[in-house]
C-alpha cells in the first residue's frame, strides 16, 4: 500500500517513551495522509537526547523523502529540537519576528512578564523557513537536507493538527500530485469475530485483482474490513473497486452496521434525527456509557433527551420504580425490559433503551457469567427488541464499552 513518496514521522520526548502519553500525533499524520491517498511507512520515536535526536536525522535523511516531525519546541529545559537542529545544519538561532511579535502582544494581554524561558519558544533555526501556529506561540520550521523536506511542529496535539493541516499536508499532495493514491472502503461489522470474518473473505481474496488487497483491524467488540486499491482514476480501475465491494457487501451484509469511518454513536444519531425520534436511556451496567458515547455526537440534543443510571436495586425502585430482590433478578431480560419501559413513560421520549449485565470482575452466575448483558429497546407502539449479549472475558472497562457498543447496535437495529 505504499505510494511511491516514502513519507515518515519522528515524535521527540521522553514522556513518549516512558508509557505516560502515546504519540497520537503519527496517528493522526497517518490518518491524514490515508485520506488524501498516501501512506505514511514508518513511525519514529526518540528520546530529549542530542545524539538521538542527530542519529535519527542522519537515518531519516538517506531513507526518506517526507519527514513530519514533532516535539521539543516548547520553553523548559527538556525542549531541545530547535538548538539540536540547528547544529545538525551547521547553523544557528534566530527570532522568527512573526512569532516574536505575536508572543509580545499575547503576554501583554494577560500581564505576563517576556522571560528568556518564553522567548525560548519563537527561536528557530538560521536557513529554514518558520511553519504559523495559529493556536500557540511557538512556531514549526521547514527546509530540505540531501533530498529530503522535514518538518518541525510542536508537539501539543491540538497545535500539531492544525498546523499539520494547515502548512503541511497542501506541501506534501502537491509533491506528490502525479502519483499514483491508494483508495479504501470500509465495513464495520459487529457481533462477528475477527478469524469468522477473515474466514467469510477467503474466496474474495483468492480472487482480488492485483494492485487490491484486504486489511483487518479490530477495536472490541467491532471488528473493520477494508478493501484497499490503487488507482490510477480510470474507469476500469473504478469499476473493478465497485465489482468486489458488492461482493464484499454480499457477505458481511448480516454483521455490516455501515460502510463509512463513522462510530456507532454518528451512525444511531443519523437514523434518530432521520426519523425524528427522541431516546431515553435507562442504564444499569454500562453507568451512563451509552447516554454519554451519543451526547459527544455534535447536535446530540436534537434527539437525546438523558438518562438514568439506576446502578443498585434500591435506584432501580427507587428512580424507575422496577422492583428486582436480587442481582440475578437484576440482571434480566424482565428488569432491562421494564426499565426501558418505564424510562420511556416517566420521559415522553419515542423510544427507550435499558440495559443491565454482570461487568465482573466478581458477580454472574453459572449459566449467565459474567460478560452477560440484557439490552432492551422499546418504543410508544409497544414494538420491543430483547437482545442477551455474552461478551468474552475481558477486564471490566473494556466489558463496558463493549455493552454500550452492543446497545447502540440494538436501537440501531430497532430504528431499521
Amino acid at each position: 500500500m505504499n505510494s511511491n513518496l516514502r513519507i515518515e514521522t519522528l515524535a521527540i520526548g521522553d514522556e513518549l517513551l516512558t508509557g505516560k502519553i502515546a504519540d497520537s500525533n503519527s496517528a493522526f499524520v497517518g490518518g491524514s495522509l490515508f485520506s488524501e491517498g498516501l501512506r505514511l511507512v514508518r513511525q519514529n520515536v526518540v528520546l530529549d537526547k542530542k545524539e538521538d535526536i542527530l542519529a535519527a536525522m542522519s537515518e531519516l535523511a538517506h531513507r526518506a523523502q517526507v519527514v513530519v516531525c514533532f516535539g521539543g519546541l516548547g520553553p523548559t529545559s527538556d525542549d531541545i529540537t530547535a538548538a539540536t537542529i540547528a547544529d545538525f545544519l551547521g547553523t544557528k538561532l534566530i527570532q522568527d519576528k512573526s512569532s516574536h511579535e505575536r508572543l509580545l502582544v499575547y503576554l501583554k494581554a494577560r500581564g505576563r512578564s517576556v522571560t528568556e524561558q518564553t522567548l525560548k519558544q519563537v527561536l528557530i533555526p538560521e536557513q529554514t523557513s518558520p511553519i504559523p501556529n495559529p493556536v500557540g506561540s511557538a512556531p514549526g520550521f521547514q527546509f530540505e537536507h540531501q533530498g529530503c523536506l522535514f518538518f518541525f511542529l510542536p508537539g501539543v496535539p491540538d497545535e500539531m493538527r492544525s498546523m499539520f493541516n494547515e502548512s503541511v499536508l497542501p506541501q506534501i499532495i502537491k509533491k506528490t500530485a502525479r502519483q499514483g493514491r491508494v483508495v479504501s472502503k470500509v465495513w464495520r461489522c459487529i457481533g462477528v469475530v475477527e478469524s469468522e470474518l477473515q474466514r467469510l473473505m477467503v474466496s474474495v481474496e483468492a480472487g482480488l485483482p492485483q494492485g487490491m488487497w484486504l486489511g483487518y483491524r479490530t477495536r472490541f467488540p467491532e471488528n473493520y474490513l477494508y478493501l484497499y486499491s490503487k488507482t490510477d482514476s480510470s474507469d476500469e480501475q473504478k469499476k473493478l473497486l465497485d465489482v468486489w465491494s458488492e461482493k464484499i457487501q454480499t457477505l458481511v451484509s448480516a454483521c455490516c452496521y455501515g460502510t463509512q469511518d463513522k462510530d456507532l454513536e454518528n451512525w444511531v444519531f443519523e437514523k434518530l434525527k432521520k426519523y425524528g425520534k427522541k431516546i431515553v436511556t435507562a442504564e444499569s451496567c454500562t453507568g451512563g456509557l451509552v447516554v454519554h458515547r451519543l451526547t459527544q455526537v455534535a447536535g446530540a440534543s436534537d434527539c437525546v433527551w438523558g438518562g438514568w443510571v439506576t446502578y443498585q436495586l434500591q435506584a432501580k425502585s427507587q428512580l424507575l420504580n422496577v422492583e428486582a430482590q436480587s442481582s440475578e433478578d437484576a440482571v434480566s431480560e424482565k428488569c432491562s425490559e421494564s426499565l426501558a419501559k418505564s424510562a420511556l413513560k416517566e420521559s415522553s421520549c419515542d423510544l427507550a433503551l435499558g440495559i443491565t449485565g454482570y461487568m465482573g470482575p466478581s458477580g454472574g452466575t453459572t449459566s449467565e457469567p459474567v460478560g452477560t448483558v440484557f439490552i432492551s429497546v422499546v418504543d410508544t407502539t409497544g414494538k420491543v427488541l430483547n437482545e442477551k449479549i455474552q461478551l468474552p472475558p475481558r477486564p471490566r472497562a473494556t466489558l463496558q464499552w463493549g455493552a454500550a457498543s452492543f446497545a447502540l447496535y440494538a436501537i440501531l437495529k430497532f430504528l431499521k
